[in-house]
C-alpha cells in the first residue's frame, strides 16, 4: 500500500527527507506573537486608565464649581433677606404720627442688630414648603465685628426740613450707616 502525502501528493518519505532542518518549523516565532499581545494590552489598559482619570478629575471640578456658585448665591440672597428686614424694622419703628423716630440712635440698631442675629445666626435655608428639599443652599448672618452693623449716618439728630410759611417739620431724613456680612453654603457643610 501507497501512502501519498495530502500537500503534494508524492511519497510522504521522501517529502519529509527533502525538508531542511529549519523549513516549517517557527519555534522562535511563537514567542514574538505573545510580547505583541502583552503590549498592546499595557497600552490599552494605560490608555483606559488615563480616560478614567480625566472624566473623574472633570466631574470632580465641576461639582467644586457647581457648589462655588451654589454658596455664593446663598451667600447673596442672604444679603437680600437681611437687607429687606432691617428696611422693614426701620419702616416699622416710624410712627404713625409725624415724629422723629424714637431711639433712633442707639437703642433701635441695637435691637434690629439683635433680632437678625437671633433669625440668621444659624444657618437658615432659603426654600420652604413644598420646594424645602429643592436648592440645599443656606446662609448665615454671623454676630458681632465679622457680621452686621448698622448705626445712625453722620450726625446723632436726624435732618429736620421745615415748611418756610407754616415753620412745621416736613420731613425728617435718618441716614444708616451698615455693613452685613452673609456667610454661604453649599449642601450642607461645603
Amino acid at each position: 500500500m501507497k501512502v501519498s502525502c495530502p500537500i503534494c501528493s508524492s511519497n510522504p518519505v521522501a517529502h519529509a527527507e527533502s525538508r531542511s532542518p529549519r523549513q516549517g518549523s517557527y519555534r522562535g516565532d511563537y514567542g514574538i506573537a505573545l510580547v505583541t499581545t502583552l503590549l498592546v494590552l499595557a497600552l490599552m489598559t494605560v490608555m483606559s486608565l488615563g480616560i478614567v482619570i480625566a472624566l473623574t478629575s472633570q466631574t470632580l471640578i465641576g461639582g467644586f464649581y457647581r457648589n462655588f456658585r451654589g454658596s455664593f448665591y446663598a451667600a447673596d440672597s442672604g444679603l437680600n433677606v437681611a437687607r429687606q428686614q432691617m428696611v422693614n424694622q426701620l419702616t416699622a419703628a416710624v410712627p404713625p404720627t409725624f415724629l422723629p423716630i424714637a431711639n433712633a440712635g442707639s437703642i433701635l440698631p441695637a435691637s434690629i442688630l439683635a433680632n437678625l442675629t437671633t433669625s440668621y445666626g444659624s444657618s437658615s435655608a432659603l426654600n420652604g414648603g413644598a420646594g424645602a428639599n429643592a436648592w440645599k443652599e443656606s446662609f448665615t448672618i454671623p454676630a458681632g465685628a465679622a457680621g452686621a452693623t448698622l448705626s445712625l449716618g453722620p450726625g446723632v439728630n436726624p435732618q429736620i426740613s421745615f415748611d418756610p410759611t407754616t415753620g412745621l417739620p416736613v420731613s425728617y431724613l435718618y441716614t444708616y450707616n451698615y455693613t452685613l456680612t452673609s456667610v454661604g453654603s453649599a449642601q450642607g457643610s461645603e
